[in-house]
């Protein structure tokens, strides 16, 4: 008895809520540092064996990195300036990038100091995050167990490898979670909400779309205050009172936060009808909504979650916590697919939540395990975080992972490689000397992964080049409902066209990238100002790039002959079908 606290837990253990000794943290460092070394490794062998062109979100914070750095070495000032303006301004800012960019400064600027410093950075964060988390959260302090949901949640790597850095914001979620959520519940003090408020208002800055984890969480949130405070009215009004008080508090923190570092950006976002925006992105049927959930997940990383989750819902100590995260999940999911699907970084608004659960679940039962059968269980275990991490992760796994089926994730990661980067070389060097000849800026009506816009404007990150062709081209038109009327077709000199048209979603979403493709092919309307050069760069896949030069303004039929076109299709939306 005499190991027991006041409160009869045993310190380090299941009940644990002191503070972790020296040996505990030193634990907990090892067993994290040898996670991230692990990834490290791995990330040598991935980045050194792509040979491919990065683009959009895959290449957009390596590049923000990269520019902040040279402007941090020679101006720091300007550069503080500029990430605080980009917060308050930008939909996309520079907050993610400044520790990578403080690295860059040191390490250079390459594709795989981005990789590793997104990992070791944000990565050890999530680690040491989680296991804060489960400490307040489950009184847990075993350093094994963070590290192991990490590993049979090994998904959540797989983003990071393709370019995107969103894993940052969940460090700061496990963090909102882990004030709001301690055991015993009724330990939440107003000054722990106000901290929450504050981190979840940096948490929506990281990236605009971890908005929708906020959604999720304040909902959850208020319905788990009422109920609260439905439970206490018939005992103590004060009490119940207090219930109440706890989202209010945190609501006004992140409201003041926000308005203080960012309201111009903030009334804006509040201001745009996302769903509307995004609709080219939306989930099309329940059953495909599933399956890209499977996809992900796989049924095996699905039921060690919701396994987890049915065993910290019998265990009265971690119940309420629980509760919480599995309406949070429930939330959140119904917010994200109602304004658009998955692409691989959304993911990442699932996590916090499924890796407490995961933590907890196993905790418990290895915990109440002893001798032959705890180490059964923990080679079980590890087994099968091995298994999915194979899966995702080794290109020579794939063989077993298809024949497990949905079994095994479907969302598998190795090195890309483009075949056809000499031939981008060429384009690229000749349009480098029409470049030299006088003004010449580009725009490229094509929208996939094979060629657009960012696919060339980034190709001096993707190759290790410096052609002055990249800086040329202009920012492209994509989607009809996000981006609205071409307009920089009409500043442009030269324009690239690709053949069969290229567009990553539905063809009808992308009208402004398939009209104006198809008036160049046919040499109708708004082309009609321009002259088609002979040279011919063929891509992969067999893409067809044609170049047009201007040779005079267009005419307002030429434009307005475009237009009608845009506006049969959206006769109701102006800015999509008029310049």
């Amino acid at each position: 008895m005499g190991n027991e606290d006041e409160s009869g837990n045993r310190p380090g253990g299941i009940g644990g809520r002191g503070a972790p000794g020296r040996r505990e943290l030193v634990g907990h460092l090892l067993w994290i540092l040898g996670l991230i070394l692990v990834l490290d490794i791995y990330a040598l062998w991935f980045v050194g064996n792509e040979r491919t062109l990065y683009h959009a979100d895959q290449v957009a914070y390596w590049s923000f990195s990269s520019r902040l750095a040279k402007v941090a070495a020679d101006r720091p000032i300007a550069a503080v300036q500029a990430v605080a303006s980009s917060v308050a301004l930008n939909d996309v800012n520079l907050l993610p990038a400044v520790p990578i960019a403080a690295v860059m400064m040191v390490a250079g600027d390459s594709r795989l100091v981005y990789v590793l410093c997104v990992l070791t950075i944000y990565g050890l964060a999530v680690a040491l995050a989680l296991a804060f988390a489960l400490r307040r959260i489950g009184g847990i302090g075993q350093p094994w167990v963070a590290p192991a949901a990490l590993l049979l949640l090994s998904t959540i790597w797989r983003p990071v490898f393709i370019g995107y850095l969103g894993v940052g914001g969940v460090a700061l979620a496990l963090i909102v979670l882990a004030l709001v959520l301690p055991r015993p519940p009724d330990r939440v003090g107003w000054r722990q909400m106000a901290l929450a408020g504050a981190v979840l208002a940096l948490l929506t800055l990281f990236r605009r779309w971890w908005g929708v984890w906020a959604a999720g969480f304040v909902g959850a949130l208020v319905i788990d205050a009422v109920w609260q405070f439905l439970g206490a009215l018939r005992r103590d009004r004060k009490t119940a009172l207090e219930k109440l008080a706890a989202p209010v508090v945190l609501g006004l923190a992140a409201g003041l936060t926000l308005l203080v570092v960012a309201a111009p950006i903030t009334i804006q976002r509040l201001s745009t009808d996302y769903a509307d925006r995004f609709a080219a992105y939306a989930v099309i049927g329940m059953g495909k909504g599933a399956m890209a959930v499977i996809g992900h997940w796989g049924l095996l990383g699905l039921a060690l979650v919701v396994g987890a989750a049915v065993v910290t819902l019998r265990c009265s100590e971690t119940r309420h916590a629980a509760v919480f995260l599995c309406l949070q999940l429930v939330l959140t999911y119904a917010v994200m697919t109602n304004i658009q699907g998955h692409t691989p970084q959304h993911w990442y608004l699932y996590y916090p939540q499924a890796l407490i659960l995961v933590g907890l679940g196993v905790e418990r039962v290895v915990g109440k395990l002893g001798g032959s059968c705890r180490r059964v269980v923990l080679v079980a275990l590890a087994g099968t975080g091995a298994l999915i991490a194979a899966a995702v992760y080794l290109p020579p796994a794939a063989r077993i992972a298809d024949a497990c089926g949905p079994l095994l994730p479907a969302d598998r990661l190795q090195p890309q490689q483009r075949e056809d980067l000499q031939e981008v070389e060429r384009l690229l060097t000749f349009l480098d000397r029409m470049v030299s000849r006088g003004p010449a800026r580009i725009y490229v009506l094509a929208s996939s992964e094979t060629l657009s816009d960012q696919v060339l404007a980034f190709a001096d990150f993707s190759l290790g080049g410096d052609h002055s062709a990249t800086r040329a081209i202009l920012s492209a038109a994509h989607v009809d409902r996000r981006d609205g009327f071409p307009r920089g077709l009409l500043e442009a000199e030269v324009v690239l066209v690709g053949e069969p048209l290229q567009v990553h979603l539905r063809a009808e979403e992308q009208r402004v990238v398939t009209e104006p493709a198809e008036s160049f092919l046919e040499g109708t309307d708004i082309a009609g100002a321009f002259r088609r050069l002979p040279e011919e760069f063929v891509l992969q896949g067999g893409v067809r790039v044609h170049i047009f030069v201007r040779q005079r303004p267009n005419t307002m039929q030429e434009i307005e002959a475009l237009s009608e076109r845009l506006r049969a299709a959206y006769p109701d939306r102006p800015e999509i079908y008029a310049p």
